[in-house]
């Protein structure tokens, strides 16, 4: 039996499962696309070394977007070509066509698939039974063994905790998993569980604007410089001013709950 081979130091391995979970427009897909970009590229992944290889994305959301974040990537990066294979449509897991779709991967043999998000490519499945959920995840193992590849799923967080809504089945089936959330142009990563490695360090982000789009930067990333690009280092915020809008989207999501001004402020 071998050891984990790192896909992404300390993050992501080859020939697993993993899952970013996340809040909606909270930069799951950001981080999804970066960690995309970087395998498949070579490029270091926020200092952390990565193993170059193919990547499928699976863009069940649209491409439209995904076109402007990489762009902003590549100027970021100072590189020409970002080197995804995107697909600008869902592939339905428990449906025939996944079928199709696990035999053509087979070919390619990528060391990444992303799918942008669980939802899109499980259409009409119940995500809170435990048995659809099941042949979810039986599906994503089928992938993984034609492939050896590390097949990462984007999903959105449920409403309490940092746990991926729906059945816990998915959560017990991946090796990795990663929660995403944003306060601001804050954007923390945290490695909630790994299976066969100890955790990561978390991660704090700025979201910084390059053309139509953002790329997310953390404290002590290799200072490139590409044009019309604003750097801000996460270290020298306001620490202040976080904190008050961390306490202000606490309390959002307590009252969209219903819950009363009382129990707001002991949860905050």
């Amino acid at each position: 039996m071998l050891p984990p081979v790192p896909l992404v130091a300390e993050w992501l391995f080859s020939d697993s499962l993993a899952r970013i979970n996340g809040p909606s427009g909270h930069g799951k897909s950001f981080v999804a696309l970066e960690l995309a970009a970087c395998v498949s590229t070579g490029r270091g992944w926020h200092r952390k070394a990565v193993q170059r290889g193919r990547v499928v994305y699976v863009a069940a959301e649209g491409a439209s977007g995904v076109r402007q974040r990489l762009e902003a990537w590549k100027t970021h990066n100072e590189v020409d070509r970002h080197g995804l294979l995107v697909l600008p449509a869902p592939v339905q897991v428990t449906e025939a066509e996944w079928d199709g779709f696990v035999e053509h991967m087979r070919e390619l043999r990528p060391a990444m698939v992303v799918l942008d998000t669980q939802a899109r490519v499980t259409v009409g499945v119940d995500e809170n039974s435990a048995t659809e959920m099941g042949e979810f995840v039986d599906g994503l193992e089928r992938l993984r063994a034609a492939t050896g590849a590390c097949v990462l799923v984007v999903h959105h967080r449920g409403l309490r905790g940092s746990d991926g809504r729906g059945s816990t089945a998915v959560k017990g089936a991946v090796t990795t998993e990663m929660d995403v959330s944003r306060v601001g142009t804050k954007v923390t990563i945290v490695n909630r569980k790994q299976k066969d490695a100890p955790e990561a360090e978390s991660l704090i982000a700025s979201l910084t604007v390059v053309g139509e789009s953002a790329v997310l930067i953390c404290a002590g990333d290799p200072d490139t410089k590409g044009e019309g690009i604003v750097f801000v280092d996460p270290s020298a915020q306001d620490i202040g001013r976080l904190r008050i809008m961390a306490l202000v989207a606490v309390l959002r999501d307590q009252f969209s709950e219903g819950n009363g001004g009382t129990r707001a402020e002991i949860r905050a």
